[in-house]
């Protein structure tokens, strides 16, 4: 690869190999504070690439609503539902593949939101028309949470795998362990398990690993439904489980984002803004702003920097999250605004507030008063 382009923190921020056509950027022309970021995707994919914009969502829709009816044929779904938008969207792509033959299962693990489960079954019966299960279990993991129940399991070996999950499969790393230590595979096949049924060769490959784990798990002592059951549990769970690390990390970043926004929720919301990340568009944070009683004020050349910033809130009703700040759009919401045009704004104002500072003059500028 040839580095075709750096910047001021990048020594690599490009690169090309030019007789494969392969190409590579080292930042974020997607987020909304790039400058032409838009127009450098287009370039990249279009110009550069040679792609074509012929994808369109009811194109994906259609091909995926094809690939599901050929693959379940005249039979029936089992689909889980989290009450996120992954599950929710999966299960409404197999409805309108196979109809009626979809049954989805909601569970309530003691750990949601206050009336989310009962408020999230409404939504999938009365909204999107699901054969819906929902069942409240949470008084079955609370206790198992608190070490008030036994956990059972199928085989002593587990025991030491799922022990401090609490006889859960979560980790991918469990799923590599219990393809050892039970179906007696080696490494290579329980990595080939771990990356889920999506990715084996094909149905020959599933069935020997099957095969394999089933006869492995019957010599160590388990029978009938339960070498079934501790198979099904690690093929189903390496379709959606993490790496340790990995889940260990979100939940840290989770604890400390739910921190912020109970202590901080202006704050959070700016960063939130600012950042343009996160998973949903910067309209439903603004608009949570404004639910939570935290005053929105609109982009300013007079107040606001580029990014979302924090103001106290002229009337403090403190209610209900009890912040008494006013949040401040940054000039990087203002359509068509540069980001050298926004620079050159907040320097002279800060130039302009200096030299009032300086010259100890009774009263400020119009418009920085």
């Amino acid at each position: 690869y040839q580095v075709i382009a750096h910047s001021a923190n990048s020594p690599i921020a490009a690169i090309r190999d030019h007789d494969r056509r392969r190409f590579g950027l080292q930042f974020h022309p997607e987020v909304v504070h790039t400058p032409q970021g838009p127009q450098i995707l287009k370039n990249f994919l279009f110009r550069v690439c040679g792609c074509k914009a012929d994808w369109t969502m009811e194109g994906f829709v259609e091909r995926e609503v094809a690939a599901i009816r050929q693959r379940v044929g005249e039979g029936r779904v089992i689909c889980a539902l989290s009450g996120g938008v992954d599950s929710t969207v999966t299960a409404a792509l197999i409805q309108r593949a196979i109809g009626d033959r979809l049954v989805c299962v909601f569970v309530d693990n003691g750990l949601l939101r206050k009336n989310e489960f009962v408020e999230v079954t409404r939504l999938y019966r009365e909204h999107f028309g699901f054969d819906l299960r929902a069942v409240d279990a949470s008084a079955k993991f609370l206790k198992r949470l608190r070490g008030q129940e036994k956990v059972e399991h199928a085989h002593p070996a587990l025991k030491e795998i799922l022990g401090d999950t609490l006889g859960v499969c979560i980790y991918q790393e469990q799923v590599m362990q219990i393809a050892q230590t039970v179906g007696s595979m080696s490494l290579a096949e329980a990595d080939l398990v771990r990356r889920s049924s999506a990715k084996y060769s094909g149905e020959r490959d599933r069935n020997r690993l099957r095969g394999k784990f089933l006869k492995a798990a019957e010599q160590m002592g388990l029978k009938g439904a339960a070498r079934e059951e501790t198979w099904m549990m690690v093929e189903k769970f390496a379709g959606f489980g993490f790496c340790k690390a990995h889940a260990a990390t979100y939940a840290d970043i989770s604890y400390r984002m739910a921190y912020l926004k109970t202590h901080h929720p202006a704050e959070f919301l700016a960063a939130m803004c600012s950042a343009g990340a996160g998973f949903y568009h910067v309209s439903a944070y603004v608009e949570e702003a404004k639910r939570w009683g935290i005053e929105v004020r609109l982009p300013s050349v007079n107040h606001s920097r580029m990014e979302y910033t924090t103001e106290l809130a002229a009337n403090d009703k403190r209610a209900p999250m009890k912040s008494g700040q006013a949040l401040r759009v940054g000039l990087m919401q203002v359509k068509g605004l540069r980001i050298e045009t926004m620079a050159a704004i907040v320097a002279t104002r800060r130039e302009i507030f200096t030299t009032w500072s300086a010259d100890k003059s009774e009263c400020l500028p119009v418009w920085l008063a």
